[in-house]
């Protein structure tokens, strides 16, 4: 593989990124080959989280969460951020429910991050209708969604890990 040179605009400045195949196929993901999520991190840091909408699939978001991480941490680790990483998926009830990212340095762990959803529930209903005081509210058959949050979590700490 070679290297494109890019115009940044600025008159005799140019940045080199590194060309690579583009591939449109699926990346098989094989449930065998990796441990099941937990419904809690023993011993784990929170780091952060944030409520995902009822209406967005879950098992979509993080197939596509998976994947980016996979090319831009993955594959690409040590270009983008500057440390090698391997990127593993997690499954519940053999569903991709996660992932973890481990950190290396100099050939040593420094941690594993675990990015995964939660265990709490969101209603999601079939439509959205206008109440009384005319703001908005959920109509419809009401459904259960396994999945409210997706957490950040520093899973463990590596040898080379503070």
């Amino acid at each position: 593989m070679g290297a494109r040179r890019i115009s940044s605009g600025a008159p005799g400045m140019s940045l080199t990124r590194p060309s690579r195949l583009a591939s449109l196929a699926p990346v098989p993901v094989s449930p065998r080959r990796s441990s099941l999520a937990c419904s809690s991190v023993p011993d784990g840091k929170f780091i952060s989280k944030t409520e995902v909408p009822a209406f967005i699939q879950r098992d979509d978001m993080m197939d596509q969460l998976y994947r980016f991480s996979l090319m831009e941490a993955g594959e690409s680790g040590q270009r983008n951020f500057g440390l090698p990483m391997t990127i593993e998926p997690t499954y519940w009830e053999d569903k991709l429910w996660g992932f973890n990212v481990a950190i290396f340095k100099e050939g040593v762990k420094l941690t594993d991050l675990g990015i995964f959803f939660d265990k709490d529930t969101v209603n999601k209903h079939e439509w959205i209708g206008r109440g009384e005081d005319g703001f908005p509210v959920g109509e419809g058959n009401a459904q259960e969604v396994i999945g409210k949050n997706i957490e950040i979590w520093c899973v463990a700490q590596g040898q080379g890990g503070k």
